[in-house]
């Protein structure tokens, strides 16, 4: 079932894609539209000469109530992030992908954004961790409120 809130109205029950029965499918945002992304595939794809990696996402048109299916093909994946298990976690507001890691690792703490425009992979360092290894939750377009709650 899904809930337009423009509208305010629920809709039909929206069908998986054909082919999504055996793997691990996420739900993302992706461009502003609900997608699936199997994360079991995307680590194991063969690379380019280029070292590049190829994302395979389905991406629902919430009018037709149909899915769509994207292969975006990351370049110089293999350069940047290396044997590091990355996953992707959504888009962000300048249409960037992000892939970020399920847990993180002494000296490995880092996420990386690609730009489908223009073919940039850049990695970003989290300093500041403490040694050891954690489990971790990746929230995209955060926004902090400066509002007060008041009961």
């Amino acid at each position: 079932m899904s809930f337009n809130v423009k509208s305010e109205k629920f809709s039909t029950v929206i069908e998986c894609p054909d082919g999504t029965a055996y793997s691990i499918w996420k739900l993302v945002i992706y461009d502003g539209n609900i997608a699936l992304v199997d994360e079991t595939d995307f680590e194991n794809v063969v690379n380019d000469p280029d070292g590049a990696r190829v994302l395979q996402i389905f991406v629902l048109d919430e009018t037709a109530q149909k899915w769509r299916e994207t292969c975006i093909k990351i370049h110089r994946w293999e350069q940047k992030v290396g044997d590091r298990e990355l996953y992707f976690k959504g888009t962000i507001g300048t249409r960037e992908l992000v892939f970020a890691p399920a847990d993180w690792l002494e000296g490995q703490n880092f996420v990386v954004y690609y730009n489908p425009a223009t073919r940039e992979l850049r990695r970003f360092e989290i300093e500041g961790m403490v040694d050891g290894y954690f489990d971790v939750q990746t929230y995209l377009d955060h926004v902090e409120s400066t509002w007060l709650i008041e009961e």
